[in-house]
């Protein structure tokens, strides 16, 4: 006697949407570790001079800054460069020389002590992982009967 299979709805559903939401989280925690790495890879420490705070507040008085630099990449004029992230940790005051990461195969400069873009991709990827193995338990144990 065969038995025949019945497709589950909600659990192909549920699986979608684990999968969707996993994978996206996989994703973005993939690309995150591989761009840290690609410019941190080939990146070096030089001074910059904060042209603009680029400073935004909420309603509340919580600031975050996106500042602007003039890098000293080391030719005959500073470039002038954006970080890749704002950040409430970024506020100097304009004229204030600090030390950046800059790498010249990129647009932007990233400030000392990002590293932690690491923390946050691969603490993206564990979260998508998660995603991702519920999507398989839920396919493996309940999507067919």
């Amino acid at each position: 006697m065969t038995t025949r299979l019945q497709i589950v709805w909600p659990a192909v559903a549920g699986a979608l949407f684990s999968l969707a939401i996993g994978g996206t989280f996989f994703g973005f925690g993939v690309w995150q570790v591989w761009t840290t790495h690609a410019f941190l890879s080939n990146a070096r420490d030089v001074p910059a001079v904060v042209l603009d705070s680029g400073e935004n507040c909420d309603d509340e008085g919580d600031c975050s800054y996106w500042p602007t630099l003039a890098v000293d990449t080391g030719a005959d004029e500073p470039k002038e460069m954006r970080t890749q992230f704002g950040s409430s940790m970024y506020g100097r005051s304009e004229g204030a020389t600090i030390t950046v990461h800059y790498n010249p195969n990129y647009t932007y400069v990233r400030m000392p002590g990002t590293e932690e873009l690491w923390l946050l991709g691969f603490a993206a990827m564990f979260f998508g992982a998660i995603g991702l193995s519920i999507c398989g338990v839920t396919i493996w144990t309940g999507l067919v009967k």
